[in-house]
C-alpha cells in the first residue's frame, strides 16, 4: 500500500447536514404564526441551518476521494457536561440575576471551561474585550432590534 488511508465516509456528514436542513426548515415553518419582527430571529436561524447543510453536503462531496488520515480525539465528557451545566445554570439565574449579570457569568465560565494553553495577560485582555463587545452585541441585538424584554 502506498501510506494512503482508507476513502472517509460521507455518512456521519451527510446525517449531520440533513439534521441542519430539517431544524432550519423546522424553525421558518413555526415562523408562521409569529409577527413580522417576531419571525427575524428563528428566520434568520433557520436560514443559516440550511445554507450549512448545503455546505455541509457539498463539502462531504467534494472531500469523499481524500484519504481519511485524521485521527479524532475522544470527547472531553467532564468538560462537556460542565459547559451543558453553565448553559443551564446561566438560564436558571436568568431572571433573578438579570441578562448582563448571569451572561458574564456564564461566559466566564465557558471562557475558563474551554480554555487551552497558558493564559497570558494579553489574552486575557483580548477575551475579555471580546466578551463585552458580545453581550453588548446580544443584549442590543434583543432590546434594539428583536424588542424582546430582557431581565
Amino acid at each position: 500500500m502506498s501510506g494512503q488511508g482508507a476513502s472517509r465516509s460521507i455518512a456521519p456528514d451527510l446525517a449531520g447536514a440533513l439534521l441542519a436542513v430539517c431544524l432550519g426548515a423546522y424553525a421558518i415553518y413555526e415562523t408562521k404564526d409569529m409577527s413580522d419582527l417576531g419571525a427575524v430571529f428563528p428566520t434568520a436561524a433557520g436560514t443559516l441551518c440550511i445554507l450549512g447543510g448545503v455546505a455541509l453536503t457539498l463539502l462531504a462531496f467534494k472531500n469523499r476521494s481524500r484519504p481519511s488520515d485524521l485521527t479524532l480525539e475522544r470527547p472531553d465528557w467532564p468538560r462537556m457536561v460542565a459547559l451543558s451545566v453553565v448553559l443551564l445554570a446561566w438560564a436558571v439565574l436568568l431572571k433573578p440575576l438579570g441578562f448582563i449579570i448571569s451572561s458574564l457569568v456564564g461566559m466566564t465560565a465557558v471562557v475558563w471551561l474551554t480554555w487551552r494553553g497558558a493564559a497570558t495577560v494579553k489574552a486575557v485582555v483580548v477575551h475579555a474585550v471580546a466578551l463585552a463587545i458580545l453581550m453588548v452585541g446580544f443584549y442590543s441585538l434583543m432590546v434594539f432590534v428583536l424588542r424582546i424584554a430582557v431581565p
